[in-house]
């Protein structure tokens, strides 16, 4: 399936999906194999659901941030409050919007 139908598909940017393409090439996740992974096993081998250091920040756990969003009375403004609390020099809120967005449209 091409970029721009997975894309239209799942209602992402062509980018997003390169973007994981690239990120599954690079640690050798085949489809086959993602396809007998959960969702966040697969992030996570691709390192987008594990805290780790990018441009100096601490990427939050992104299936933590889901699953707390669930929960009623919680918005992202929150977590990205009690994030930045943690990590002084964590992602600015625009920032910390965007990642969501990406993972949450995979």
């Amino acid at each position: 399936m091409s970029g721009n139908r997975i894309a239209r598909s799942v209602n992402v940017s062509r980018s997003v999906v390169q973007n994981y393409v690239k990120l599954s090439g690079a640690v050798g996740l085949s489809y086959e194999r993602a396809c007998e992974l959960s969702e966040s096993e697969a992030l996570r081998l691709i390192g987008k659901g594990q805290a780790r250091r990018r441009s100096g920040a601490v990427v939050p756990d992104w299936g933590q941030v889901n699953k707390e969003l669930l929960r009623k009375g919680v918005t992202l403004s929150i977590l990205w409050e009690e994030y930045r609390a943690k990590n002084l020099s964590g992602y600015s809120y625009s920032n910390f919007c965007v990642e969501d967005r990406e993972i949450n449209h995979i």
